[in-house]
């Protein structure tokens, strides 16, 4: 097992569970500089905020409903001494950055237990202080403490959990601790921690892949960026353009990216080529000309970032309501209103235990392939290798696709929600559990359905023999006798939408869907109430086995299920005119 790789993987996972956790705020507690007067404008990727939000009162209630999803504090050390064991190799001992990183992990699920204590328990305010960022190529983490007493017996508690031994070394007067991965690997590779300013800094020592004036020394504060996010306007343009709440914002850059590929003294690309002895070099030699900086630069400033965060954030007598996007930023105006064009039907207030809907509007779909395809295919490359590229792209012909799609034509949307679901017992001939009450509606929607109906009717000789119904009426569906449901399935037509239905619940579903305008309004929409994960996880596991360590683990596991009960949770992938946007809002309940 490489555990270099390993190392980097765990860091890198609590780096961004640690922005999750402590709602990147940028408020300075206790008076000083702000996280981010040390975060360089150019860095790779960044995780944090503009203003400060409490952690008793936007957490508290998040905290009590799911305190059932935290392992127990046995149980906990449990499963992260099984870990170990496992990333212990034949004989050896684990690493004691990895050994510390277990410890911070299990120190930090235990603090969770506390509820209300655990901000003082890690040595922070009810407000923090916290940026996740890059110094050239190397991941730090900066916090801002409270309480240095507490931090540092935090952090002595995590390393008496898995004695991790770390070696204390100083550089420009400022001590830290070291906790080495794979010392004896080729490249030696360090967990960093230390106090600097009031902060709390996690960091890795490279050893000689990043020099110390690159790496280190900024990333502990000793030398700041000659330009930061303090000093910039892009977090506040962010907020104000894109919706993100000023408390929990963050981006990954593009062109820094980009420029690892096209610029040799990039930070990013000078540590891949020291990784790689210079066969890096070798292969991206190409991809390093003027013009190739010039066009592929060129191209990420129209795709700058991929930005995340929070758009909601509310607190109520009924629990939490919670929204995050994600964002594709496009400043191609050209591109997303072709792009914008692909937009179908997407029904609105789905609700119920599950709905899926897609929108896409087939008949754009040729059209729009085939104008990127000429953008593509006509531009004007100096790059070599893109232009060797681009002549492989015009062997292919998009328009082609229109032979395919004109058998759906006219096809805007299709989807299926499920409103209610009771199973019974097993049924011994299908070895299934037996549907005692579904109520479900199915829909397609588009512009020509009776020209959509003939071409299923072509592909299913039994669906050929069913009419179309009438305008707002319905026909029964024939189906197998090996699924029989309680109240059998319709068919029904509401204008330009076709609905399969079952039960009260899902005819009232077909009839809101039918009265809604055929429009371009999205491309996926999904709503999941996790109440329906608890009952299937509920089936499954009715059998309870007899070893008592797995009938432990499995009533566990039905616990956390249980716990998710009335949490909901609704996502949406769309195009905007600066981007492609995922979003989604969960409604937690008090508990």
């Amino acid at each position: 097992m490489n555990k270099g790789i390993i190392a980097g993987l765990v860091i890198a996972a609590v780096a961004a569970a640690g922005g999750g956790y402590y709602l990147q705020q940028q408020s300075a507690v206790g008076g000083g500089e702000s996280s981010l007067s040390y975060v360089p404008t150019d860095t790779l990727i960044f995780s944090g905020a503009l203003e400060p939000a409490s952690w008793q009162d936007n957490f508290a209630v998040l905290q009590t409903r799911w305190q059932g999803l935290i392992p127990e504090p046995a149980q906990l050390q449990s499963e992260l001494d099984k870990l170990a064991k496992e990333l212990d190799g034949e004989g050896q001992s684990a690493d004691a950055g990895l050994r510390m990183l277990l410890g911070l992990y299990g120190e930090f699920a235990t603090a969770l237990q506390r509820g209300e204590q655990a901000p003082a328990a890690l040595g922070l305010g009810d407000k923090v202080d916290q940026a996740f960022y890059t110094v050239g190529a190397l991941p730090v983490l900066r916090v801002k403490l409270a309480d240095e007493a507490a931090f540092d017996r935090f952090i002595q508690a995590a390393e008496a959990r898995f004695q991790a031994k770390g070696e204390t070394a100083a550089l420009d007067g400022v001590s830290y601790r070291s906790y080495p991965f794979a010392a004896d690997g080729e490249f030696p590779l360090a967990l960093v921690l230390a106090k600097q300013a009031g902060f709390a800094v996690l960091t890795l020592d490279t050893g000689d892949l990043i020099p110390v004036e690159q790496g280190l020394k900024p990333a502990l504060g000793l030398v700041k960026p000659a330009h930061s996010l303090a000093d910039s306007d892009l977090l506040p343009q962010l907020v104000k353009q894109h919706g993100f709440e000023p408390f929990a914002l963050g981006y990954l850059n593009h062109l820094g990216l980009v420029q690892g590929i096209t610029r040799a003294d990039s930070p990013l690309a000078q540590l891949v080529d020291k990784l790689s002895h210079g066969q890096a070099s070798q292969e991206l030699a190409p991809w390093r000309s003027q013009g190739c900086q010039q066009d592929l630069e060129g191209m990420a400033a129209l795709w700058p970032r991929t930005l995340f965060g929070y758009t909601k954030l509310e607190r109520s007598a009924a629990g939490l309501s919670l929204g995050t996007a994600g964002k594709l930023e496009s400043t191609d105006a050209a591109a997303m209103t072709e792009l914008q064009k692909l937009q179908g039907f997407v029904p609105k207030d789905a609700k119920g235990l599950l709905a899926v809907n897609l929108g896409l509007n087939v008949d754009a779909l040729a059209p729009v392939l085939s104008q990127l395809w000429g953008r593509a295919t006509q531009a004007s490359f100096s790059c070599e290798p893109l232009v060797a590229l681009q002549q492989d792209l015009k062997q292919s012909n998009p328009a082609m696709l229109g032979m395919m799609t004109g058998m759906i034509q006219g096809l805007q949307g299709i989807g299926v929600e499920l409103q209610d679901l009771k199973l019974g017992a097993e049924d011994p001939q299908s070895e299934l559990p037996k549907i005692e009450a579904l109520s479900f509606t199915a829909h397609v929607s588009a512009s020509k359905p009776e020209q959509l109906w003939g071409m299923l009717g072509m592909l299913d000789p039994q669906l050929a023999q069913l009419p179309l119904p009438a305008e707002g009426q319905s026909v029964d569906l024939p189906l197998p006798p090996m699924f029989p449901l309680p109240q059998g399935v319709k068919l029904a037509r509401y204008g330009q939408h076709l609905a399969l239905y079952s039960g009260e619940a899902g005819a009232a579903r077909a009839a809101a869907i039918g009265q809604q305008p055929l429009t371009g309004n999205g491309l996926y929409q999904m709503h999941l109430d996790y109440g329906l994960l608890a009952d299937v996880l509920d089936k499954a596991l009715d059998e309870v086995p007899e070893d008592a360590q797995a009938k432990a683990e499995q009533a566990q596991l039905l616990q956390q299920f249980e716990q998710l009960r009335g949490v909901t949770l609704d996502s949406r992938l769309d195009l905007a005119r600066d981007g492609v946007v995922v979003s989604a809002d969960m409604q937690v309940p008090k508990g």
